[in-house]
């Protein structure tokens, strides 16, 4: 399932004070992410992307996706098992004249429901339910 968020950034938003804003997802394991950043921030707007307070968009803390006109495809593998079932998508704008949008894509896969997470979420729960 694909989640889709336009982020749009205030003229003068700096990264120490970054738009905020959350997308709700669906249970399952975030495969993909496709950021595309239209023409027109020249390099003077940024977003990342974090999972409660672990960054996932760019993979290195503290950095920020920048770019003018381009489109960027990144693999993830995270899981999204537990509430709150959201992403923050975060931003800056540096360009002192116009706001900018860019558009986030979060691509949510289902998970086998028999699968390996489901079998330990079974025995964890017979565990507590014979108190062992």
């Amino acid at each position: 399932m694909r989640f889709t968020h336009a982020l749009t950034i205030p003229a003068n938003t700096s990264k120490a004070a970054p738009v905020r804003e959350t997308e709700n997802v669906t249970f399952g394991i975030l495969a993909q992410v496709q950021i595309q950043i239209p023409p027109g921030p020249a390099g003077l707007a940024g977003v990342r992307v974090y999972r409660w307070s672990h960054q996932i968009v760019p993979a290195s803390p503290d950095l920020w996706l920048v770019g003018d006109d381009d489109i960027f495809t990144l693999p993830e593998r995270v899981e999204l098992h537990e509430a709150p079932l959201e992403l923050l998508c975060e931003g800056y704008n540096e360009d002192d004249l116009y706001e900018h949008t860019i558009i986030l894509h979060f691509d949510v896969l289902p998970e086998d429901p028999a699968g390996p997470k489901a079998q330990i979420g079974i025995l964890e729960q017979l565990r507590q339910l014979f108190g062992l």
